[in-house]
């Protein structure tokens, strides 16, 4: 089927001397219309492949998207955008039923087949490696980079898709643990990001977001505080009110709120966050229980002992749910009760969660293990 194009080449070129010799108003009407014909039937897949898609059918919409390539390669050519874009969107439809291998086979032909079509620095082959990059990193961290790594070398510094291809390099770099290089990379895609698209634009915060949160997750509590302080009122402006990134940078500035000793601001934004994240997600959405945990840490630190304990109670009862007895966090939550059970003179309660604890840990990661050690201490 991929070789329609070249097995054809001949009897087209045999058919086009005839074509021209015969050529009227009315063949030319006939050919467009057949065109016409083949891009409505193209562009009706695609409808109905969202739409199966929507409805959660991935194995007809599977089968759609494989028909979609088929037409495609058959009216436009293999080599044709719209070939092209099918195949890409086949290997996602793939990725979505977690054949992984199958989705990688398509990637690689799609790159190899607009290669040859458009060329390496092409928009549409830079497209492709975009798209294949973040499938491979989904999948293994070391397998995307030299995609990823590709993808921006071959970007032109006037490209404003190259600030895209900076962020997701950073992050990769961040998912490989090489957190110096990723900051880096991440620091000069914000600055390109602000540059062509403004300091207010949603992909310019959500970029500020994500290294505010990579210095906080190295401790860089004050550079990633000014960072929040920037883009939460900004995103206030921008985008609606129940946005994810605007209820986790809520929850994340909380958080440096609370180890600086700052409980008034803390408490105001972690409620909001919470409340915000419960009507927009349910009560079992990890953000809830993320916030959950910290607010409790929080009425700990200020000696609400009985907030702290309702809240990690709620915690323990959704991990219970979620993650079963069995899991380390479960048992975490457990040890968190007795220290709280404790402050509050429950000594009987504390000392049985306590034990509790220490065995489901001890079973799930080992006696010796950090978190076994941390709660018989």
């Amino acid at each position: 089927m991929r070789n329609i194009k070249s097995f054809l080449k001949p009897v087209i070129t045999g058919l086009l001397v005839v074509v021209l010799l015969m050529l009227t108003f009315t063949d030319t009407t006939f050919a467009q219309t057949a065109a016409e014909k083949a891009e409505e039937s193209w562009n009706l897949r695609q409808t109905e492949i969202e739409q199966l898609y929507q409805e959660g059918n991935l194995n007809g919409a599977l089968d759609s998207a494989q028909q979609a390539v088929s037409l495609a390669e058959t009216a436009f050519g293999s080599g044709s955008l719209k070939a092209i874009s099918s195949l890409m969107l086949l290997a996602q439809i793939h990725t979505e039923l977690d054949q992984l291998e199958e989705a990688n086979q398509i990637y690689q032909l799609t790159l190899e087949t607009s290669v040859a079509s458009f060329g390496e620095a092409a928009t549409e082959t830079l497209l492709v490696l975009d798209n294949y990059g973040e499938f491979l990193n989904s999948i293994d961290a070391e397998m995307a980079e030299p995609v990823l790594q590709e993808a921006l070398r071959l970007s032109l510094e006037d490209d404003p898709q190259r600030a895209f291809r900076m962020k997701s390099v950073a992050l990769n770099l961040q998912e490989l643990g090489r957190i110096a290089e990723a900051e880096d990379m991440l620091s000069q895609a914000l600055k390109v990001f602000k540059s062509v698209f403004g300091e207010k634009d949603s992909d310019t915060l959500e970029a500020m977001v994500k290294l505010a949160q990579l210095y906080y997750s190295q401790g860089k509590l004050k550079e990633a505080q000014v960072l929040f302080e920037t883009a939460l009122p900004l995103m206030q402006e921008v985008l609606e009110e129940g946005n994810f990134i605007i209820l986790e940078s809520k929850e994340n500035l909380a958080e440096i709120y609370r180890h600086q000793g700052k409980y008034k601001q803390s408490e105001t934004l972690f409620i909001e966050s919470l409340q915000g994240a419960v009507a927009a997600y349910g009560e079992e959405d990890p953000l809830v229980v993320q916030v959950k945990s910290h607010l409790a840490q929080l009425y700990e630190d200020t000696g609400k002992l009985k907030k702290a304990l309702l809240f990690h109670q709620q915690v323990y009862e959704i991990d219970l749910v979620l993650l079963g007895e069995e899991h380390p966090n479960t048992a975490g939550d457990l040890n968190n009760l007795a220290s709280v059970r404790r402050r509050l003179g429950d000594y009987q309660k504390a000392e049985k969660l306590f034990r509790k604890s220490l065995s489901l840990m001890k079973k799930a990661l080992g006696e010796e293990s950090p978190q076994s050690v941390s709660v018989m201490n």
